[in-house]
């Protein structure tokens, strides 16, 4: 639904509260200055997808702007949290393929780890596979 209004809004509820669903992840899609003491704004909410727009007092938007801040820093310390975790995970994993001897320096050559091996008139090659899960070496007969 798309509600438009022309008139200053004077409302009870902070701009980032939906006046639909109630979620209080309302955002503003686009702005624009409307004399000195006002702002029309075009706000959407991700929850329910409606569209609000109107025309805010300077103090109003003022709110709205610090609770877009407020949003926006407690998103990041998320992220960061969440990419904190993720790489502890990595490493527990990394230390367990190295305690297992999964994983040994010849992993981080920059060329595979080839080794022609002679058996009377053959020839073969050894290398170790570039897949994680694949222990046993690779053998080529050439």
């Amino acid at each position: 639904m798309f509600n438009h209004n022309k008139e200053p809004k004077n409302t009870d509820r902070a701009l980032h509260e939906c006046t639909h669903c109630e979620s209080k992840s309302v955002y503003p899609l686009y702005w624009t200055e409307v004399g000195y003491w006002h702002w029309h704004i075009v706000l959407r909410c991700p929850d329910c997808e409606e569209i609000d727009t109107g025309i805010f007092p300077q103090s109003d938007v003022e709110k709205f702007d610090n609770e877009l801040v407020r949003a926006e820093t407690e998103l990041i310390n998320g992220l960061a949290h969440l990419a904190l975790f993720n790489m502890s995970e990595e490493v527990k994993f990394f230390v367990e393929a190295l305690e297992a001897d999964i994983v040994t320096a010849d992993d981080f050559r920059d060329e595979p780890s080839i080794t022609p091996e002679a058996s009377g008139s053959e020839q073969w090659i050894v290398c170790k596979s570039l897949d994680p899960k694949r222990v046993e070496p690779i053998i080529l007969r050439l």
